[in-house]
């Protein structure tokens, strides 16, 4: 049935079924019995269809649709079917008792749902919380069984219980009595402390956001080693798993232990054809490990590798994944030694940003003072406040003059902030380590180009590299930022490259170019000496890459700051992809994003290249745009491709 075109509502009842004729499919230790009848409504959120369900106009049912994205363990990786080669499509009803043959690639899948067309369904009692305490014996769905081989796990994919089946570790972790939530917590007395306390929210908001992803992978022809308490492996060929884009990884640790549970998820399922006692069996894994084995059998560990880019590693090889199996989540595991075949594994990966949250969580404990003392008392270091030994005070000037009373006397007007803007900007420069908060609109982008600008323009006075890293959590909020900042910078440092040099010569300087001796410079550098544009060009072109006087790098023969805007692998991979040779497609493509016309300039990438608009390329960035054509132009045809692409990477 229909429920106002939010999901399906079926009906359960082992009566109707044995009525119906269907006794004898259903035998075997996990039948169900009995006169009960419930009926359960099955949001298609749920479910993940492909699209909304197709409604016929010649009668009362509707078409949903499935697109999954199947491996073949044992198969080639170049072996890929799709569209009208790889479908199948299910008129009368769905259960085991439909024999389906799985294809690599990405399958369609077609149910033509009406009244009456029997489904296959797995059911327990309910799990979640609050119906057990509403009613104890409801029962839920806890698989839809569409074919022998086909069938959608629902408890993984519950809000509520799948976090009890993928991660009840750090569901039980977070939820012990008499312990604030993280984010509540002011300081920590110890790095341990504090991955400690994170580890557990990041995992479960990882483990909720895969299954709500639903971008798996269903591995079939898969056999399973059976060990002791729960663990189990299997073989994944290297080549497979990077066509098919499967990041297979170990635990991330760090000296105070792992920072995960599992670095992905499995469902795990043996049809009743398969299995030993043809009733069929299912589960719940956590990844925990992953290794090399070679031709000759010999295994040896495969370094973590957290980032977009495939790890380069010999097709020859193989990927031995080792899994622990998730209590209360799973049926009862085989023996040890046991080797068993006929294994259906939906592979669950975690997404980036979760993996590095795990990263970070790792490296803290062997961070820089300043980013513990941050992470752990929300301060700065004591050894780097002004006035301690051996840290002198800093002038905040923008002009670099030491001024009595610091940052509270310097005149903020040209920056045309308001009064709590510019209240922030002073606090910041002030203080060691602020905060600056504020609802939406009230200027907090604006407030912080413009400390970003004077950070970079205070390092200059003290003659330090002028870097600032500015960090947003979206690249939309980057890309305004950085356009923000690029304004800035060049009107501040022009504003302070002239009146720097009407300051020198009112002192008796020479407005003679250090190069060419001659009057009329039109161009200051970062580090305040002045030249001629056409001469600073000169001595770039010649190689030189310092200032002619005190040796500073020379960004630009104008001199001032530049704003560089740094994007992820994915989106540089969008600008100048790279062939590769097998590169199948995800069952849930997703368009490629690109830099907007407006950023190339300040993109990395794009100056890498040396096709940023209205930029001149140096000579490493000309060497690379040129190994890059190169590549492209021989193609994957080439018997040179591989080096090719080599030299790209080098470059």
């Amino acid at each position: 049935r229909d429920v106002s075109g939010e999901g399906l509502a079926i009906r359960l009842s082992p009566q109707a079924a044995a009525a119906a004729g269907y006794e004898a499919t259903f035998t075997g230790k996990s039948a169900a019995s009995g006169l009960w009848e419930e009926v359960e409504q099955l949001p298609w959120l749920l479910l993940h269809p492909a699209g909304p369900p197709q409604w016929s106009q010649n009668s009362h049912g509707a078409t949903a649709r499935w697109r999954v994205h199947c491996v073949d363990a044992r198969g080639k990786p170049t072996d890929f079917f799709a569209g009208a080669k790889n479908t199948c499509c299910l008129t009368d009803g769905g259960g085991n008792w439909i024999p389906t043959r799985l294809m690599p690639g990405i399958m369609s899948v077609e149910l033509v749902l009406e009244r009456g067309l029997p489904l296959h369904a797995y059911v327990g009692p309910r799990r979640s919380i609050q119906d057990k305490a509403d009613n104890p014996d409801a029962h839920e769905v806890r698989s839809l069984v569409l074919s022998d081989n086909i069938a959608f796990c629902l408890e993984h994919r519950r809000p509520e219980v799948g976090l009890r089946c993928l991660c009840p570790e750090a569901l039980a972790e977070a939820a012990v009595p008499g312990l604030p939530p993280p984010s509540q917590v002011m300081a920590w007395d110890s790095t341990a402390d504090y991955m400690a306390a994170w580890r557990a929210p990041v995992e479960l908001e990882a483990a909720s956001s895969a299954a709500d992803e639903d971008d798996t992978r269903l591995i079939f022809n898969v056999e399973v080693t059976w060990g002791a308490n729960g663990r189990g492996s299997f073989l994944i060929p290297s080549g497979l798993a990077s066509a098919h884009r499967m990041k297979m990884r170990g635990l991330i640790r760090g000296e105070d232990g792992p920072t995960e549970w599992a670095s992905a998820w499995l469902c795990m399922r043996q049809p009743p054809a398969s299995s030993p006692n043809g009733s069929g069996w299912h589960g719940h894994a956590g990844c925990v490990d992953v290794e090399l084995v070679g031709d000759d059998g010999k295994e040896q560990p495969l370094a973590v590798s957290v980032g977009e880019e495939d790890v380069q590693i010999p097709q020859s090889y193989s990927l031995k994944m080792t899994f622990q199996m998730i209590p209360g989540a799973s049926d009862a595991t085989p023996k040890e030694g046991q080797r068993r075949s006929g294994y259906l594994i939906e592979f669950i990966a975690k997404s980036l940003p979760y993996s590095c949250a795990a990263v970070a969580l790792a490296e803290l404990s062997f961070a820089s003072e300043l980013l513990t003392e941050v992470m752990l008392r929300a301060r700065a270091p004591l050894s780097l406040k002004r006035g301690a030994a051996g840290v002198s005070d800093v002038s905040w000037h923008a002009d670099g003059k030491e001024t009595a009373g610091g940052a509270k006397n310097l005149n903020l007007k040209a920056w045309k902030l308001n009064p709590p803007q510019e209240a922030a900007v002073r606090g910041s420069l002030e203080e060691e380590l602020s905060l600056i908060h504020g609802p939406p609109g009230t200027g907090k982008t604006t407030t912080a180009a413009s400390l970003c600008v004077l950070f970079a323009l205070s390092n200059l006075d003290k003659g330090e590299v002028a870097a600032v890293l500015y960090c947003t959590p979206s690249n939309d909020a980057a890309d305004v930022a950085c356009l923000r900042v690029a304004s800035s910078s060049s009107r501040h440092f022009q504003a302070l490259a002239t009146r720097r040099r009407q300051e020198a010569i009112a002192a008796g300087a020479s407005d003679d170019c250090a190069i060419c001796f001659n009057s009329g410079c039109n161009s200051i550098t970062a580090c305040g000496h002045q030249f001629h544009k056409a001469c600073l060009e000169k001595a770039v072109e010649a190689g030189n890459r310092g200032c002619p006087l005190c040796r500073r790098p020379l960004r630009a023969p104008e001199g001032g700051l530049t704003a560089l805007r740094v994007y992820s692998a994915e989106m540089e991979r969008g600008d100048f992809p790279v062939p590769k040779r097998i590169d199948h497609p995800s069952a849930k493509p997703r368009k490629p994003r690109t830099v907007p016309e407006n950023m190339r300039p300040f993109a990395l990438h794009w100056r890498c290249h040396g096709q940023a608009p209205g930029v001149e390329p140096t000579k490493e960035a000309l060497l690379t745009g040129q190994a890059y054509d190169r590549m492209i132009q021989a193609g994957l045809s080439s018997a040179a491709f591989d080096e090719l692409r080599m030299e790209y990477y080098v470059a």
